[in-house]
């Protein structure tokens, strides 16, 4: 299960607080990933957050994580909602 779970996908948060929230990985960590959404969640303090409580929606963003900023992860995020495969 972790395989599919790497730095650079985007995951829809399934339980907790964040239920339904659009994120980007940005490391794991174990059973662990650190996800990030440039608003509420930012690179500086990404969300930990257990991989049975994420829905895999993509595997690849084809970002640059080594020097993500906010501003990069907003304006993925917000194309990838404005694209058809979206749910």
């Amino acid at each position: 299960m972790t395989k599919y779970y790497s730095s650079g996908a985007i995951v829809k948060s399934i339980a907790g607080r964040e239920r339904g929230g659009i994120f980007l990985i940005v490391n794991t960590i174990g059973n662990y990933a650190y996800l990030v959404n440039g608003k509420t969640r930012k690179v500086e303090c990404p969300k930990k957050k257990n991989f049975k409580h994420l829905y895999l929606l993509e595997k690849n963003s084809n970002l640059q994580m080594d020097n993500v900023t906010n501003e990069d992860v907003i304006k993925l995020l917000n194309n990838y909602k404005k694209s058809i495969d979206y749910k």
